[in-house]
């Protein structure tokens, strides 16, 4: 009896589960539900998904479409764009929604994301440098000891010149 109660709601929540991408969530339960079914996306769905909720966002620009937009919008392999216009929907969720608590936590990560982002491109950039850097001094050090062979060169020529003279 336990075992088939348990399949029983499994399946409840497999079928709700699928729902919640043409549905408006209306419970935190339910935005919970469908945050976690994002996370399980493979891109190509992820990307029917963010279209889905900024369809649904545009639609009906309520605090539930928002929060599902902007979160859509923030996952693993959002564009710089993409995080960008998840602030901003962020930021159309007053102070005083149920949601407020969300969006604080859901700004920071988007925040946090493109700074890492920005790191990243910046050490990205730095590497490169440092790289070009060491070709360069490589080819100084080069240089150098070419100059300093014609040095040595000059000078055994003078100690010789110097020994025929005397």
């Amino acid at each position: 009896m336990t075992r088939n109660l348990m399949r029983l709601v499994l399946l409840c929540a497999l079928v709700s589960g699928c729902q919640l991408l043409r549905e408006r969530p209306e419970k935190p339960q339910s935005l919970a539900a469908y945050m976690h079914g994002l996370e399980q996306m493979e891109p190509g769905q992820l990307q029917k998904a963010r279209e889905m909720a900024l369809d649904h966002y545009r639609a009906d620009p309520n605090d539930w479409n928002r929060m599902r937009a902007a979160y859509a919008l923030s996952r693993s392999d959002a564009s710089q764009e993409q995080l960008s216009r998840s602030l901003e929907i962020l930021a159309e969720i007053p102070a005083e929604s149920t949601l407020a608590p969300m969006r604080d936590l859901l700004n920071t990560e988007v925040q946090r994301t493109q700074e890492l982002r920005m790191s990243n491109a910046r050490t990205r950039e730095l590497q490169k440098r440092a790289r070009d850097l060491e070709a360069e001094l490589a080819d100084v050090k080069l240089k150098l000891d070419a100059l300093m062979q014609i040095e040595q060169k000059m000078v055994e020529s003078r100690e010789d010149s110097d020994e025929l003279q005397q």
